[in-house]
């Protein structure tokens, strides 16, 4: 656990001093809190050394510990490896009616099967009606498998859920609820989550960058362009920002700009200083 507490304060060497002290991970507890060590930095990689370290700590449980599996699950399903399938199959064998098994059964097929992965979160929501998580991704699923109107419900269910319980990342699912509906063009539907989701979260350069296109789309073309400088500027320092997010975001900015000035009048260019 110290090691875990110095990697948060940013002493990571200090840290990799303790992990080469304690060597090969040999209980299932300590194989455990290794995994959770290798997720902290995040990003595929992480997840991958995470999964070898949580396989371990299932190997060396004496029985089938619902924790370190999901855990298991999550890290394979982080680091986009082949093995989850295999996994989902245990899980889903011990654990057939477990709410958080259910969900990253759902998580981890949803990309691939989402009417399969939709049937274990409606699951999940009737043993756990209280599951905010769960609820939210089933109205992604329930949108993507043509259910429109069961979607709103699900994702009004988990706000609804959410803000009683005083969720600080909220901010989330919307800019998630509102990237789904960007997809299918469906851009005035699309700015309301979005909105909510960059006044939450205001320091967030996804949800600008998506808020700026929707406005765009919907020809609120000052609006849009505002919105996507800010997310230019959040590029800098939001931690959840992937590299190369701001080069691609300037780009992004002089498309939209050479695409307004074609179709503003000429006299209308110059006073927008297009």
């Amino acid at each position: 656990m110290r090691a875990v507490t110095l990697r948060q304060l940013d002493r990571r060497d200090e840290a990799t001093v303790i992990d080469a002290e304690l060597g090969e991970r040999t209980t299932a507890l300590d194989a455990f809190i290794g995994g959770m060590v290798k997720l902290l930095p995040g990003g595929p990689d992480s997840a991958a050394g995470a999964a070898q370290l949580f396989e371990r700590a299932v190997l060396l449980s004496e029985r089938p510990n619902q924790l370190y599996r999901l855990s298991l699950l999550r890290a394979l399903f982080l680091a986009r490896q082949p093995d989850v399938e295999d996994l989902i199959v245990s899980v889903l064998a011990h654990w057939p009616d477990s709410p958080v098994a259910l969900f990253w059964v759902g998580m981890s097929e949803q990309a691939s099967r989402p009417e399969v992965a939709r049937a274990h979160i409606e699951k999940a929501v009737s043993l756990n009606a209280g599951y905010v998580d769960a609820w939210m991704l089933l109205s992604q699923l329930r949108q993507r498998t043509g259910d429109v109107e069961g979607a709103s419900a699900a994702y009004g269910r988990g706000l609804e859920l959410g803000r009683d319980r005083g969720r600080t990342d909220l901010w989330r699912h919307h800019l998630v609820r509102g990237v789904s509906l960007l997809d299918e063009e469906r851009f005035d539907e699309a700015l309301g989550p979005l909105e909510q989701s960059a006044s939450d979260n205001p320091g967030s350069s996804s949800a600008a960058r998506c808020l700026g296109l929707a406005l765009l789309a919907v020809g609120r073309s000052d609006e849009g362009l505002a919105t996507l400088e800010k997310a230019l500027d959040n590029a800098a320092s939001d931690p959840f920002a992937h590299p190369g997010s701001g080069e691609e975001l300037e780009a992004l900015l002089r498309e939209a700009r050479a695409s307004i000035a074609e179709e503003a009048p000429e006299g209308s260019r110059e006073r927008r200083g297009l």
